[in-house]
């Protein structure tokens, strides 16, 4: 009995491994074990039944120990249980014409009927020690190990069971049934490494390795219970924390192998059509298996059944730290300040999803996690919509009537990413303090808690279309969607700068291996980006000052930002936005001297004022982009009161994209205010004076980085920005100015007080000459009439003392860094619908005493209720034009009218407060002028060659009428002592210009009439 069993064995195995023995089989017939040992595989068979592309092919497979278990008695109820001690298979990539075994193994075991013996197969369970696969390409050698791999039945629930009868649900009436698998391992560990010789690659040094635990595949197959036909099958792979720490050569190699096998896989014979077909059928359409079935199906199967295959991929955390090679061979810059830098990333529930043929017209209800109707879901059937009403206006009405009965069958391909939230630090390197640590981009928490707590930072999707009936309709564009927000990203120029050097080194690599990213033949494709609450921090901090009252930060905040390269995704309104320009327009770009294309500029400068859209040109890519309202404040920190610097203001731009030259229309919704004082007025031109030499930076980094190489050179562009009107409020102080030649001067001390880090010959210093800042907070002159009617520009909470700071920093810098312990996910045994925890992300929040906070908002309310004076400047009718070609940059403008007023003691709350009313003035182009006699006219000119820029203004036909009071203020409020020098050559032209200052001590105010004066600074321009 035990030969006979032997002998079928090996007549079944025969087919699939080599040189099989009796001697190799051992069988105990009445405890239903038996054991198989040293099994070579044919990997040739082996090759045909996995359907392994042409490309990848196994050299050598083999099982060291194979053991069985099968209970006789209950093989209804317990599975058949497989052990495998280790399992050795060596794969080689090649582009040569793979080997044929001549006929397909499986053919003699395919059977019409399904019964007990493929119920008992399809229960059985796998248990593994060790996989190893060792693959070889020529040039790459790597490693694939798998440790501790079970294969297991579960409940529909993924719970374990002790009745196979409980992981498996059928359904009478449509004649299908429902298995569930579930694949776990304890450990995955993929290594690769280029060596140049056989032997060397056998011994893998491991430049490229990535190693993840506790990893789960939960696999669902849809099968017919008449003859076992598969009809579909879902596929969820959960990882746990995955770490990856790259070094840029590591990233480099990993390129290299990228392209070695994009390169096989070009070169590699495709496979027959009867290979494909022969695919194709094992998995027909999940519509047809769909729609045959019935309405009347059990509760439990309606409530786990799918409708089509899908494959989905879950990761609890992904941490990915790039860092800098520290002999690197290019070298560094002079002014190189990073050593050793490092780029931490961190991804928190990361989830992909991948739907291969999904019914484009479907609701998307039966989506795995996924909430529909979306943003994303409208959007596709406004693009089929439109689509399906081109083709119909091209067809004839037979056409027509075919087209609607085929349209209804149309697939897609949907591949979903979803991220709930993302934290990129700023880089780091060995001497990186812990309080010095900021977060490059994160979201934003505060803002996130008004949204449901299930919506992730990160949403994107692709999704193209085919028809599985024929292949000569033309599809509709592919369409990708992104919806990213709410986010905050912190201008960190030393973050930036790395990555570039980044970039460039990435950028290198792939020109010195001529790899190609696949990117050769881009179809085209419908593009929507949807920001939601993005906020854009630019510290203020470093330039120099110690002053409390300096803002430390600019933050630009915006509700909603929406661009899309689609024509059906944007209103008409957005195409007809610029359709009321005026003439003044195309005679300003015509005038214009900057260095650009001018005939493309002026020709999409026409196609703005046409009311329909225009087909695009050849190579040109036309985006839409509409904002909601946008604001920018200052502050002092992220737990400070912000400072409004900008109103509430909406935008609508028009950009087309090309090769030869970018062109970019921004035109406001609404008129432009801001108001500024002196200590924001400071902070705006130390950033734009440190911005420029920034962008100087980067160029020089570029050319550096670049060396040896071409880069293309950058591509030239132009912007025009429309503004109806621009108010600007600049807030001075109330008082007279005290001279240095007053000869009774006192001074109320409780109104200056240094602050502490200042010495006292510092206080001396400020109390002998007046400067910009005393000026602003010193006490009145005795010769006034009384104290009470003077007051002093607000001042800001002067800092508190060093070690209260210090421990306060240290406080914030240690809750501000996520925690690992805050955002681990442990992937639970739980129900289908929860692969995630429900925890939400716990990240520590800023701790800042209640006390001290009183303390703020007490002197903030202080300083709002102090009064001022405000100078208001209007600009009617504003064109600006900004060009940069070949590295010279241009900016010229003009406004039709400008005016001052002026406003004698507001409160200062008050006057922040207005900055978001709207007035009903409106002034048409044809009441205020042409561009021949505009008021304002502005020119700025950066040569290519980084020579001194150069700024010419004319001004004419102005009628100014100021206070004394106010104008006796300006020149303190223009006063920075710690400027950042930057040398400028500067022309202010004058004419027909009348200014009246009025004085409140004399009865005659003083009348300037300019009818031709220049001002200049500088060179002779």
């Amino acid at each position: 009995m035990t030969s006979i069993i032997k002998y079928q064995i090996i007549k079944h195995l025969s087919k699939f491994a080599r040189n099989v023995t009796a001697d190799q089989i051992s069988v105990q017939i009445l405890s239903g074990k038996g054991e198989l040992k040293n099994i070579e595989l044919n990997e040739v068979v082996l090759t045909e039944v996995l359907e392994l592309p042409t490309w990848l092919r196994i050299k050598r497979a083999g099982c060291n120990r194979v053991a069985v278990k099968v209970p006789w008695t209950r093989l209804k109820s317990s599975p058949v249980q497989l052990f495998v001690d280790e399992i050795q298979v060596e794969v080689e990539l090649t582009s040569e014409a793979p080997l044929s075994s001549g006929s397909n193994p499986l053919s003699s075991f395919a059977d019409s009927s399904y019964g007990f013996a493929n119920r008992v197969v399809e229960g059985m369970s796998l248990y593994v020690n060790t996989v190893e696969i060792h693959f070889d390409s020529g040039v790459f050698g790597g490693s694939l190990m798998l440790s501790r791999l079970s294969v297991e039945s579960k409940s529909p629930g993924w719970q374990p069971i002790g009745d196979l009868r409980y992981s498996r649900i059928v359904d009478p009436g449509s004649s299908q049934m429902l298995m569930f698998k579930q694949v776990t391992w304890q450990l995955l560990r993929i290594e690769a490494s280029a060596q140049a010789e056989p032997s060397q690659r056998a011994n893998i040094n491991a430049p490229l390795r990535l190693i993840t635990s506790n990893g789960k595949s939960r696999i669902a197959v849809k099968k017919s219970s008449i003859d076992g036909t598969v009809l579909g099958g879902r596929i969820q792979t959960i990882l746990e924390d995955i770490l990856w720490v790259a070094t840029l050569p590591q990233v480099r190699s990993a390129i290299a192998f990228y392209n070695h096998i994009m390169k096989l896989v070009r070169a590699a014979p495709k496979k027959t059509d009867f290979q494909t077909q022969q695919h194709n059928q094992i998995k027909p359409p999940s519509a047809t298996s769909r729609s045959s079935t019935p309405n009347l199906v059990s509760k439990a199967f309606r409530n786990f059944d799918f409708s089509q295959t899908s494959y989905h991929l879950y990761v609890g955390k992904i941490d990915l730290h790039l860092c800098d090679d520290a002999n690197a061979s290019s070298g560094y810059p002079e002014d190189w300040n990073i050593e050793s830098g490092a780029l931490q990333v961190t991804l928190v529930r990361l989830s992909i999803d991948f739907y291969p043929a999904n019914v484009a017209s479907s609701d998307r209800l039966n989506w795995v996690r996924y909430s529909a109707p979306n943003q994303c879901s409208t959007w596709i059937q406004q693009i089929l919509k439109a689509h399906y009403k081109l083709l119909c206006s091209r067809l004839d009405i037979n056409a027509q009537n075919r087209l609607a009965r085929i349209w209804p069958q149309l697939l897609s391909q949907n591949c979903v990413l979803r991220i709930h939230d993302v934290v990129v630090q700023c880089v780091t390197d060995m001497n990186s303090k812990r309080d010095a640590l900021f977060n490059l981009f994160m979201s934003d928490r505060k803002s996130k808690a008004s949204l449901p707590s299930d919506q992730p930072l990160v949403h994107l999707e692709f999704a193209s279309f085919y028809h599985p009936a024929t292949e000569t309709m033309p599809m509709p564009p592919n369409a990708t969607h992104l919806l990213l927000g709410p986010f905050s990203f912190l201008l960190d120029q030393r973050t930036i700068r790395w990555v570039l050097y980044a970039y460039e080194d990435i950028n290198n690599a792939l020109q010195c291996l001529d790899a190609s990213l696949g990117t050769d033949y881009i179809p085209k494709t419908d593009i929507r980006i949807d920001l939601l609450m993005p906020k854009v921090i630019i510290p203020l901090d470093g330039y120099g000052t110690r002053d409390a009252r300096m803002p430390r930060r600019l933050v630009v905040s915006m509700s909603t930002v929406l661009a899309t390269n689609c024509e059906s995704a944007h209103s008409q309104d957005a195409c007809s936005f610029f359709s009321s320009l005026s003439a003044n327009i195309v005679d300003f770009v015509d005038a214009t001297q900057l260095p650009l294309n001018a005939s493309s500029f002026r020709n999409f400068i026409i196609q703005l004022n046409q009311s329909e859209i225009i087909d695009s040109v050849d190579g040109v890519e036309r985006f839409w982009i509409s904002t909601s309202p946008i604001w920018i404040d200052t502050d002092r920190g992220e737990s400070s009161r912000s400072t409004p610097l900008l109103g509430d203001v909406a935008l609508h731009a028009i950009c087309d994209v090309s090769t030869k030259q970018v062109n970019i229309a921004v035109q406001p919704q609404c008129r432009v205010r801001a108001v500024i004082d002196h200590f924001q007025y400071v902070q705006l031109t130390r950033l734009l004076s440190t911005m420029s030499l920034f962008v100087d930076q980067l160029d020089a980094d570029q050319k550096f980085f670049s060396s040896g190489r071409s880069n293309g050179g950058s591509v030239p562009f132009a912007i025009l920005c429309l503004i109806e009107q621009v108010e600007l409020n600049v807030v001075l102080a109330r008082g007279a100015i005290i001279s240095p030649y007053a000869t009774h001067v006192g001074r109320d001390q409780s109104n200056f007080s240094p602050t502490i880090s200042e010495s006292t010959d510092d206080v001396m210093n400020r109390e002998q000459t007046p400067t910009a800042e005393t000026l602003w907070s010193s006490a009145p002159v005795i010769a006034l009439p009384s104290h009470n009617e003077f007051e002093t520009f607000p001042e800001f909470p002067q800092p508190v003392d060093n070690e209260a700071s210090s421990a306060m920093d240290e406080t914030m810098s240690i809750a501000t860094n996520t925690s690992d312990d805050d955002q681990q996910f442990v992937v639970l045994d739980t129900p289908e619908d929860d692969v995630f925890n429900n925890a939400d992300v716990v990240v520590g929040e800023e701790a800042i005493a209640i006390d001290e906070c009183i303390k703020t908002e007490q002197q903030r309310q202080v300083e709002l209720s102090k009064h001022v004076n405000v100078l208001t400047i209007l600009l009617d009718s504003v064109s600006v034009a900004i060009s940069s070609l070949n590295k010279a940059t241009g900016l010229e403008g003009y406004s039709l009218k400008v005016q001052l007023n002026e406003k004698i003691d507001q409160v200062c709350g008050e006057v922040y407060s207005s900055i978001n009313m709207q007035s009903n003035r409106q002034c048409s182009d044809k009441e205020l002028g042409t561009y021949e006699s505009a008021q304002l006219k502005f020119q700025l000119d950066s040569p290519a060659d980084r020579t001194t820029p150069s700024l010419k203004a004319q001004v004419r036909g102005m009628a100014i009428d100021l206070d004394e009071e106010i104008v006796s203020h300006l020149a303190p409020f223009l006063l920075d002592e710690d400027k950042i020098e930057t040398p400028l050559n500067l022309k202010v032209t004058v004419t027909e210009t009348n200014l009246l200052i009025k004085d409140s001590k004399s009865a005659f105010p003083m009348r300037i009439k300019l009818n031709d004066c220049v001002i200049e600074q500088g060179d002779e321009i």
